[in-house]
This record gives structure tokens, sequence and C-alpha cells, in this order.
């Protein structure tokens, strides 16, 4: 959360040129398939010395914004996917194991000595490929209240060297089967769904379109927010010390780094760029974070913009963290800051700023 609330509105440009043309990252994937050695890298302090000397135009700024709207066709593809989704699980009891059943299960593995090494009650899908070669295929065929011993062999390259290579007995012990059949948009479906807060199809659909469109209006905002810092910072003058570059340079690259790692593999064969690209694009990314949060602070200290434990209060509930006393413990007051104080320009620069909506829009 710590870096998600750093990048929330810095590192654009480097988020959208990073991620222009990343359809080469799979001609790059073998040539990479490891964590970028850099995900390691210390932290690098930054100083804090660089400011900005002249404050461009922030009033009257022209952009334009996009449609917000939504349709009922969208709002229909967001049912189909949350349908798909949650499929209706019923339980079978009249035939043994099938491809493609879900099993309740409890097993024992035990090496060749007798040495237990694990053991659990899990809902299986037959055919997955969630345990080993021949746990999956040694059930079929097997009833509710059966017991099943498998004799395996773990393969060489399993991630838990101690069992590598190396054989195994499972003792599965079969406690039911279900099969997974699509739900039925209606309300009985809906009702449960969502616990009883919406009892019909029609209630539900409305609070989706609301939802829906509540998201496009957020992201219509951040993007015209952007369009006028872009423009401010054109206009503007500033001295960024090397370590403050440097440092927001590091956190950025920190940032994506962990994206690439989730996945196991490296920034530049997630972007499809070289290293060179990555770094050329992080070093003006961390130069435009810099300067857009001089422009927040010096437009801040112009319209006499003060942060009261109110803003912060009603931030850290408006964003789910429950309290302040949650999200202060999860970041810290710098980065809390960062993100309020964005909060509250965004409605002052946009109420100064001549917007352009969309035909549909409007």
């Amino acid at each position: 959360m710590k870096k998600w609330m750093k990048m929330a509105c810095v590192g654009t440009l480097a988020a959208a040129m990073l991620f222009t043309g990343c359809s080469n990252k799979s001609q790059n994937a073998e040539e990479s398939t490891s964590v970028s050695e850099s995900d390691t890298t210390e932290a690098v302090e930054a100083d804090g010395l660089s400011k900005i000397t002249t404050l461009g135009n922030y009033k009257g700024i022209e952009v334009e914004k996009r449609d917000t709207s939504v349709t009922d066709e969208e709002v229909q593809d967001q049912l189909d996917i949350i349908v798909a989704n949650n499929p209706t699980m019923e339980e079978v009891t009249n035939r043994a194991i099938a491809e493609g059943d879900t099993v309740n299960l409890t097993y024992v593995g035990t090496q060749e000595d007798g040495t237990e090494f694990d053991n659990g009650t899990v809902d299986l899908v037959i055919g997955s490929g969630q345990f080993i070669d021949g746990f999956e295929d040694g059930l079929i065929g097997a009833n509710i209240g059966d017991e099943v011993t498998l004799n395996l062999t773990f393969p060489e390259d399993y991630f838990e060297t101690s069992l590598a290579g190396q054989p195994a007995v499972f003792a599965v012990t079969i406690h039911s089967i279900s099969v997974q059949t699509d739900a039925v948009l209606d309300d009985a479906f809906v009702d449960e769904l969502t616990s009883g807060e919406y009892t019909t199809v029609d209630a539900y659909r409305q609070y989706l379109r609301e939802i829906m469109e509540d998201q496009n209006e957020q992201a219509a905002e951040q993007e015209m927010l952007y369009a006028i810092l872009e423009q401010v910072a054109a206009e503007s003058e500033f001295e960024l010390s090397d370590a403050d570059v440097a440092a927001t340079s590091a956190e950025i690259r920190s940032y994506y780094d962990s994206m690439a790692s989730a996945y196991g593999i490296t920034i530049e064969t997630l972007t499809g760029k070289t290293t060179e690209e990555v770094e050329e694009i992080i070093q003006q990314g961390s130069e435009q974070t810099l300067q857009w949060n001089l422009i927040l602070e010096k437009i801040a200290e112009e319209e006499k913009v003060e942060l009261t434990e109110e803003d912060y209060e009603n931030f850290a509930v408006d964003n789910g963290y429950g309290s302040l006393e949650q999200l202060r413990s999860l970041a810290d007051e710098d980065e809390i800051r960062e993100v309020v104080l964005i909060e509250k320009i965004t409605p002052i620069l946009l109420d100064y700023a001549t917007i352009n909506e969309s035909e549909a829009a409007q």
C-alpha cells in the first residue's frame, strides 16, 4: 500500500511510456525470466532541496472531459462477468469422481521412511493441475468415503528442493463431490451474492451502473488533473536536486520491479523495453513526479489550503482504511499528506479550468 500511495499521482509519464509497446514482452521473455537485481537495491535518500522558482498559470486552463456515461451494454457486460465468476456448485452423490469435478478431500503426504511432510483438507478441481502429476488422475473413479493411496514421485524441478525427485505416498480420503454449473441471473442469485443488500436484478443493475459511472467520473477527473499539471509544469521553472531525483527514480523503479516480480519476470520483460530505455523513462518520470508535487504544494500555498485532521480522517474512511490510525500504520506521514493534498487541490484546479465536455457527456 505504501508504494501505491506514492504512485497515486506520480510517475504518470513513466507508467504511460513504460507500458507503450508492451506487446514485445513475449519475445524478450526467453532472454530474462528472473527478477531484476535492482529489486534489492538499497533505498536512496532524498535531501528535499528541490524547489519551484516560478509557478506557471494554473487558472483558466482548457481541458477535455471524456464521456463518463455508461451504456446498457456495458452494465450487462459487467453483470455477465459477475455471473460467470460466481458459478453454482451442486453436490453429486450418485457417481464416482470424474474430470472437472470439485472434490473435497483430506490428504496426508509421507516420504518413503514414513515422515509426514504435508497434510490438509482442500477443495480440488480434478484436472486443474494444482497437485503434482498423478494425484488428480489417481482420484478419478473414486467415490465419496473412499480412502485412496497414491504412490507418486515429485518432479525433479519441484520448488521444495528437499522433495524434488523424491517418491511420496499420499493417503487421501474423499468427503464430497461437486460439479460447477453456470449461475442464472435472477433475483435469488442477486440476493445471495449481495447477502440481501439487493434483492432484485433491477436494483443490482442500477447499483452497478452508479458504481461504473462513479469510476468513469473519477478517471475523467484524474485525466483532467494530469492535463492541467502538464500545462502548469510547462510554464513553470524548477530547481531539482540530484538526490531528490535519484530517490524518486529508485521508488518508481522499485514499484515497477515489484509489479514484474509478481509474475516472476523483470521489468524489461514486462514492458518489452531495454534496460537503457527503462532507466531513461524512469528518470523522466521522476523529474515529472517532483515537478508535479512542487506545483501542488505551491498552489496549496497560493490558495491558502490547509490540511486538517478531518481531511485525513475522511480520506482514510473514504478509501477503505477503516480509520486514520490504520492508514498511518501503513504509510508515513509525508506520503499520506501527498495523496490527501491531491484530493483537496483537484476540485480547486477543476473549478478554475475551462472544461470542454464531449457531446455524449453533455
